[in-house]
C-alpha cells in the first residue's frame, strides 16, 4: 500500500496521510489551523508516532521523509525534512491534544500559483 491514513489522538481522520512511495507525510489545512503564537504548523504527536511505525514497517529511512502542509485557502505549500522537523519541533497542547510544532521560519514555502505559472516560462 502506498498511502496510509494517519489519525488524531481521538481516532479522527483529518486528511493526513503518509505516502511510502513518494516518502512524504502530507496534510491539507487552512491557514486558520496554523498555530498563531508562535506561528507554526503542528502535527498530533500520535500521527508522528504512527508515521514512525509505518516507516519502520516499510523499511523507510526517516531521513528520506518530507513533511508537507498544503494551506488550501492560501495556495501555499510548506515543506520540511523529517530530520529538520525532529530537530526543531516543540511540544504543545492548546486544547486539541499534544502536538509537535515547528515555527514557520523553518519551513520551505512554495506558492502553487507561481508553481503553475513556471510551467509556461
Amino acid at each position: 500500500m502506498m498511502q496510509h491514513q494517519l489519525y488524531t489522538h481521538e481516532g479522527k481522520s483529518v486528511g493526513c496521510h503518509i505516502d511510502t512511495v513518494r516518502a512524504h507525510i502530507y496534510k491539507r489545512a487552512y491557514k486558520q489551523h496554523m498555530l498563531r503564537v508562535p506561528k507554526a504548523w503542528s502535527y498530533d504527536t500520535c500521527m508522528i508516532r504512527q508515521a514512525q511505525e509505518i516507516m519502520r514497517d516499510n523499511n523507510i529511512i526517516p531521513e528520506r521523509m518530507t513533511l508537507i502542509v498544503e494551506a488550501s485557502d492560501t495556495g501555499k505549500i510548506y515543506k520540511i525534512s523529517w530530520a529538520r522537523f525532529d530537530e526543531k519541533k516543540f511540544l504543545h497542547d492548546r486544547g486539541f491534544g499534544e502536538q509537535f510544532a515547528v515555527v514557520l521560519e523553518e519551513w520551505e514555502v512554495e506558492d502553487t500559483d507561481s508553481r503553475q505559472l513556471s510551467f509556461f516560462n
